[in-house]
C-alpha cells in the first residue's frame, strides 16, 4: 500500500515536472476575464447627472417596495419582475451641451441561478429623448443587459457584476428635450440592481484654447476673514477656515467684482475660476445644486455658470468628506465694454451645505506671458 502511494506522488511530481511553460501558457489563454469598457477617445467627465443607491425612497416612493432579499451594499436593492416592470433611474431636461457628449450608466446587477434561461433577456437600460407638451420621441435606445455581459464578459449569476454603458447624445437632441433613464425587465424574471449611475462626459471641455495661457491674477480669496459672509474654521483646504454656502448660512460667497478695464480684461479674454470645494452629503442628482457664477455688465447680459455638487469627485466617483478642485472657465464676449462690471462669486440657495476655500480668479490672454 506504502509502494502504491509513494508511486502515485511519485508521478505526480514528474508529471508537474513535466509541465512547461507552454503547458502555463495554455491554461491561461483558456481562462477568461472581465472586460472593463474604456471611455470614448478623448472624452473626460464633466458632472455626475444622478446616482440612486436605492436606500431611500426615490422620486415620492416608498422604500417598502425595495427588497433586502439580496443585498450589494447599503439597505436595499431594486428587484424587478413581472409585477414591477420598470425601476426608477432619472427624468430630466436637457441643457445646452458643447459638441461631442457622451451619458455613461452604470450599475450593480445580480440574478439568482435557476431564475431563467441564462441566454434570456436580463432586464434592459433605457435611454429615450422627448420633445414638446405631447412628449413626442425624438430618439430610444434599449441596452439589453445580456448584450452588455456579453461584451464586458461578465456573468451575473450569483454574483454582483458591475457594467457599464456609454452613449453619445444624439445631434438631433436640443436644450429643453426631456431625457428618461430606467432599467425595465418584461421578461418577469427577476433581476436585482443597485448603485445606478448616470454621468455627462465630454470631448470638449471649457478651457481656454490652447494658445492662451495666463496674463495675470485678480484675486485669490483664503476666506481667513472673521467678517466674510459664511466664515466657518469648522473646515478648511489651507489654513484655519473656509466659507459655507447654503440658504441657512450665506447664499453668496465673496469672489471678485470689478470693471474689465479695472481686471485689464477685454473682449477675447477667458476667465478662469478655480475653488476647492467640499459637501458632507451625497448627491443624488445634478439639480438643485451649488453653483459658480461668472456674469459681465449684469446676470441678464452675460450669466454662466457651472453646478459644484456634481463635480467633487474622484477618478473612483463622487466623495464626501473630501476637498476637490473645481475649474469654470468662459470667455468676455464681444459687445462687452471696458466699463462693464465682472463678476464672480458662489451661489447656494439651497439648504444643504458647500464649503468653499481657495478661490483664484484668473485672466488668460491669447499668446500672452507669465
Amino acid at each position: 500500500m506504502k509502494k502504491t502511494i509513494l508511486l502515485l506522488i511519485g508521478g505526480a511530481f514528474i508529471l508537474l515536472q513535466s509541465c512547461n511553460h507552454n503547458d502555463v501558457s495554455t491554461v491561461e489563454a483558456n481562462i477568461t476575464y472581465p472586460t472593463e469598457l474604456e471611455p470614448p477617445q478623448g472624452a473626460v467627465f464633466d458632472y455626475l447627472l444622478f446616482e440612486n443607491d436605492y436606500d431611500i425612497a426615490p422620486y415620492g416612493e416608498n422604500p417598502k417596495d425595495y427588497t433586502t432579499e439580496v443585498l450589494h451594499s447599503g439597505k436595499y436593492s431594486l428587484m424587478l419582475t413581472s409585477q414591477r416592470v420598470y425601476g426608477p433611474g432619472y427624468e430630466g431636461t436637457i441643457k445646452p451641451m458643447r459638441p461631442k457628449s457622451w451619458l455613461k450608466i452604470s450599475g450593480d446587477f445580480f440574478r439568482k441561478a435557476g431564475d431563467a434561461d441564462p441566454m434570456a433577456n436580463q432586464g434592459n437600460i433605457v435611454i429615450s429623448y422627448h420633445r414638446g407638451v405631447k412628449d413626442s420621441t425624438v430618439f430610444y435606445i434599449n441596452y439589453p443587459i445580456q448584450q452588455l455581459l456579453k461584451a464586458q464578459n461578465k456573468q451575473l449569476v450569483e454574483k454582483w457584476e458591475n457594467l457599464a454603458l456609454w452613449q453619445e447624445i444624439p445631434a438631433n437632441v436640443q436644450p429643453g428635450d426631456k431625457i428618461k433613464i430606467y432599467p425595465w425587465n418584461p421578461n418577469g424574471d427577476a433581476i436585482y440592481i443597485d448603485n445606478l449611475k448616470g454621468e455627462i462626459w465630454t470631448q470638449s471641455p471649457l478651457k481656454a484654447p490652447t494658445n492662451f495661457t495666463r496674463s495675470h491674477l485678480l484675486v485669490e480669496q483664503n476666506y481667513e476673514d472673521s467678517n466674510t459672509p459664511g466664515y466657518t474654521k469648522e473646515t478648511a483646504s489651507r489654513g484655519m477656515a473656509s466659507v459655507i454656502l447654503s440658504a441657512n448660512n450665506s447664499v453668496f460667497a465673496s469672489g471678485y467684482q470689478a470693471t474689465l478695464a479695472e481686471a485689464k480684461a477685454a473682449t477675447g479674454d477667458f476667465i478662469r475660476v478655480s475653488c476647492k470645494a467640499l459637501k458632507h452629503h451625497k448627491v443624488s442628482l445634478s439639480e438643485p445644486a451649488a453653483l459658480l457664477v461668472g456674469s459681465i455688465r449684469d446676470e441678464s447680459s452675460f450669466y454662466f455658470s457651472r453646478a459644484i455638487d456634481p463635480r467633487i469627485r474622484t477618478r473612483e466617483g463622487q466623495v464626501s468628506q473630501q476637498w476637490v478642485t473645481i475649474e469654470m472657465w468662459f470667455e468676455v464676449p464681444a459687445d462687452a465694454n471696458a466699463n462693464d462690471l465682472l463678476k464672480v462669486y458662489g451661489f447656494n440657495p439651497h439648504p444643504t451645505p458647500i464649503y468653499l476655500d481657495d478661490l483664484q480668479v484668473e485672466v488668460w490672454k491669447a499668446n500672452a506671458t507669465n
